[in-house]
């Protein structure tokens, strides 16, 4: 039995992988949560450890790696302890207002689609999207048992084109 050869396509240098600047490298939302203090009589070590990593990283995928927490054990700690429950959406809440100061900052600095966006959920009777439910002022539509019928019909001819 004859081997086929292949010719083999010629070597290429390896891209090299570069190192980011410091600048770039992932920062803690928040750079220390020293000010937290959680009450050890309700919260084990691991779940405290957790809560530390959220609130400094922002987002429970990043805490869990950060951590090394099985995100599995967070979902069931949110599912079984009211006081890990009570203490994580109080994290995530503060998350969300550092949150909110930063998009205020940019926004404030030039960023006009931001701008808009924060001003539709500060302001939404101002700034909001209109929406109006219901008849004039919001009252009810007047409807009569004629419009009704109408309408019926006008589904009925529809149904039966098809």
């Amino acid at each position: 039995m004859r081997r086929i050869r292949h010719e083999r396509p010629p070597k290429m240098p390896l891209p090299v992988a570069e190192i980011p600047p410091q600048d770039e490298v992932a920062k803690p939302l928040i750079p220390s949560a020293d000010f937290v203090g959680f009450d050890a009589r309700k919260l084990s070590e691991e779940q405290r450890k957790f809560l530390v990593g959220l609130l400094m990283w922002g987002t429970q995928t990043r805490a869990c790696m950060e951590t090394r927490t099985s995100p599995f054990s967070v979902e069931e700690w949110k599912k079984e302890n009211k006081n890990f429950l009570a203490a994580y959406d109080i994290i995530m809440s503060a998350i969300g207002d550092v949150l909110e100061d930063k998009a205020l900052r940019m926004a404030m600095a030039g960023n006009e689609k931001l701008l808009i966006k924060l001003l539709q959920g500060y302001k939404p009777d101002k700034y909001g999207h209109k929406v109006q439910v219901g008849g004039p002022g919001g009252g009810p539509i007047p409807l009569t048992i004629a419009d009704l019928a109408r309408g019926f019909a006008d589904e009925q001819s529809q149904d039966d084109n098809r």
